[in-house]
């Protein structure tokens, strides 16, 4: 599969998963709503925010440190993966323990607890997927693809009008700074390696 296929097909999934999002989304908020009514929406809302700290202790951006890692030892990525899953799993394990201790210690009740205890399970399972993400990433040297994409979409500096543009171009990617004189005269703006 040649550079701009694998290109294509990426950019067509990350542009898929984000047009779905927002819609299942809503769809789970109205019905989680409705099923659960004002009291199971908090104790919903509460063991989920919860979750959600204690899910960056889990994996605790690994993912970079692989994905950077396999994309320049290809070779290696079963170790690699075998060692991150041997890293992850004593802190996930941590992170879910001191997540059921801290709803145990604030007494919120008997279901947020036990809901807890059910919703901490999905940090092994977080920070496994992490790591499974950032090796697979190494793999289809995707990181820094997806790192400019974000770049280009999220990073406009509306009130100056500078526009960043992440170009996948081997062997390394480039980022472009296009200035709005640059956006009016037609000219190249400034590209810097990433």
């Amino acid at each position: 599969m040649s550079t701009l296929q694998r290109f294509f097909r990426n950019t067509s999934v990350l542009i898929l998963a984000n047009a779905l999002q927002p819609v299942l989304s809503f769809y789970l908020i109205v019905t989680i709503s409705r099923t659960l009514q004002v009291e199971g929406l908090g104790a919903y809302a509460t063991v989920f925010n919860y979750q959600a700290i204690f899910q960056i202790i889990s994996a605790f951006g690994l993912k970079n440190l692989l994905t950077r890692n396999v994309a320049q030892q290809q070779e290696q990525a079963w170790r690699h993966l075998w060692h991150a899953s041997l890293t992850v799993v004593p802190f996930s394990l941590l992170s879910m323990l001191l997540l059921i201790a801290l709803t145990a210690g604030l007494q919120y009740g008997a279901l947020v607890l036990w809901a807890t205890v059910i919703v901490s399970l999905s940090l092994l399972a977080a920070a496994w997927a992490e790591v499974c993400e950032g090796v697979l990433a190494g793999l289809e040297r995707l990181h820094g693809d997806l790192q400019l994409a974000g770049a280009g979409a999220g990073f406009r500096l509306a009130g100056a009008g500078v526009g960043v543009c992440g170009v996948p171009v081997r062997p390394r990617p480039l980022l472009l700074f296009l200035s709005p004189s640059a956006a009016r005269t037609g000219a190249a703006g400034r590209a810097i390696p990433v």
